[in-house]
């Protein structure tokens, strides 16, 4: 959200922890105009940001099934300059399932992070998948931050894989986007 970078995120600052938009100190790689800065470097504090998908309780329209890569830029500011990265689906019949889980000591300087994991959900999965960056005892900044599935070799485009093959068994004659106004 231009002018808040933690919009579209839940974010989380409790003990005193702050979230706020960098205008200034932005990555050479970046096409953006801001990131987000995580101030957490006094002692106890914390400053996260969660975002959520599959969100419907007992029910999943995103089956995590393949390869996925977490994409961001990140750069430490202060404190212990170490940022929690962990992605997980909160599922009730198979407890909360882990796939992605770091710790990163961040340098002084701007780098990109890229961090694969597999997973096989079989239709049975469902609960929210969260994937969270939070920052105790330092200040980082963070940008960029994707999360993606591996296209098949048969799979030209940016949709997910489980779309491209139903749209091939539906064999639609026409894709457009609805725009309510």
């Amino acid at each position: 959200m231009p002018g808040d970078a933690a919009g579209g995120w839940w974010p989380s600052i409790p003990a005193g922890g702050s979230l706020t938009t960098e205008f200034h100190d932005l990555s050479p790689s970046s096409p953006g105009k801001q990131a987000l800065r995580m101030n957490a470097s006094a002692s106890g504090q914390t400053a996260a940001v969660v975002s959520n998908f599959d969100a419907w309780e007992g029910k999943s329209f995103v089956q995590l099934n393949g390869t996925y890569t977490l994409g961001f830029r990140a750069k430490g500011v202060g404190g212990s300059n170490l940022l929690d990265v962990s992605i997980a689906r909160l599922d009730r019949k198979h407890s909360v399932v882990n796939y992605l889980h770091h710790k990163i000591q961040l340098s002084s300087r701007w780098q990109d992070y890229s961090y694969k994991f597999d997973a096989k959900e079989d239709g049975t999965y469902s609960g929210t998948v969260q994937v969270s960056f939070s920052a105790t005892g330092a200040s980082v900044l963070l940008d960029d931050a994707s999360l993606m599935e591996a296209a098949n070799a048969d799979n030209p485009t940016d949709f997910r894989n489980a779309v491209v093959n139903r749209l091939r068994e539906l064999k639609p004659g026409v894709l457009r986007y609805m725009d309510n106004g």
